[in-house]
């Protein structure tokens, strides 16, 4: 019925010839795979491929792998470091505790002459401190960015 074949007074009559049109259609029968098929497609997110499921949802036998294998790439990442860190980053931090000494007693001359040499140990402690709070922002970051791209995504 529409609403250009049937020019009722007002409004409210045609509200209620529509209403007594579409009571007076016969009821279809849904289909009998229509519930089946909705509760395939709810459940369909909740199981999703094991990579999108959390660790301890993921089949046994790649549990048991990655339970394997993630020690055995971190030991290989720390031996890698430990060699890459006494030719490397060793001389790079022992350089920035030099910069850092040396800003620090310049700083101290300039203001006035604070009778304090700070020595390497010092230095060493503020240059670490700071490697690890950057370190611990960039991280942050990270974990944030991920928060915020997997809550859109859903």
């Amino acid at each position: 019925m529409k609403k250009d074949q049937y020019q009722p007074q007002s409004s409210g009559n045609w509200d209620n010839a529509l209403d007594r049109a579409l009571k007076n259609l016969p009821e279809r029968p849904a289909p009998a795979t229509l519930i089946p098929h909705v509760m395939s497609r709810i459940k369909a997110p909740i199981e999703g491929r094991w990579y999108r499921r959390l660790w301890w949802q993921w089949p046994l036998w790649l549990r048991a792998t990655s339970g394997v294998l993630l020690p055995a790439l971190i030991v290989g990442l720390l031996s890698l470091w430990s060699r890459y860190y006494e030719t490397a980053i060793s001389p790079a931090v022992d350089h920035g505790i030099k910069v850092c000494q040396t800003v620090f007693n310049s700083l101290a001359s300039a203001l006035g002459g604070i009778p304090f040499q700070f020595d390497g140990e010092f230095c060493r402690i503020v240059f670490l401190t700071a490697s690890l709070l950057l370190l611990g922002m960039y991280l942050t970051c990270i974990g944030v960015g991920t928060f915020i791209y997997r809550t859109v995504r859903r």
